[in-house]
């Protein structure tokens, strides 16, 4: 497996999601614009507490797009005998990256999910290497590989 070219792929979903997130900030920002020349009533207080908090909202998802941008670009990705950070790790026919906490991707005809070293499972995967077993809600899991 090409951990380098799986690191650069991270990145590149990383900087896509940043771009699209900061578009729909972009446009949101645009299409709140008040004019506040006009009379004021209470639905016009309402609605910029609204937008306050999905200003935040979208604000805070720039944010952990770029710092998972950084966290990624951080770590070296070499090969691994033991789970540790930057590892790819096959748990019961599953692949898991452990980098940043990310939704299912494709990546060389494989799916893959990120976990985070916060993430619970994480915790019972840390130094663990092929061939062993750990419980995890109620289940066994059997590593595989890893790489």
């Amino acid at each position: 497996m090409d951990k380098l070219a799986l690191k650069a792929f991270l990145l590149k979903i990383e900087r896509e999601s940043i771009g699209k997130a900061e578009l729909n900030y972009s446009e949101y920002l645009e299409e709140i614009k008040h004019d506040w020349s006009g009379v004021e009533d209470i639905e016009d207080h309402s609605h910029v507490i609204e937008s306050g908090e999905k200003t935040f909202q979208m604000e805070s998802q720039i944010l952990d797009h770029k710092k998972h941008l950084e966290i990624i670009d951080s770590i070296s990705f070499e090969p691994m005998a033991v789970v540790d950070l930057g590892a790819v790790v096959k748990v019961n026919d599953k692949f898991f990256v452990v980098a940043t906490a990310e939704p299912k991707f494709k990546f060389e005809g494989k799916t893959f999910m990120g976990i985070s070293i916060g993430a619970p499972i994480y915790n019972l995967l840390r130094g663990k290497k092929v061939g062993d077993e750990f419980v995890f809600n109620g289940k066994t899991f059997k590593i595989n590989e890893v790489h």
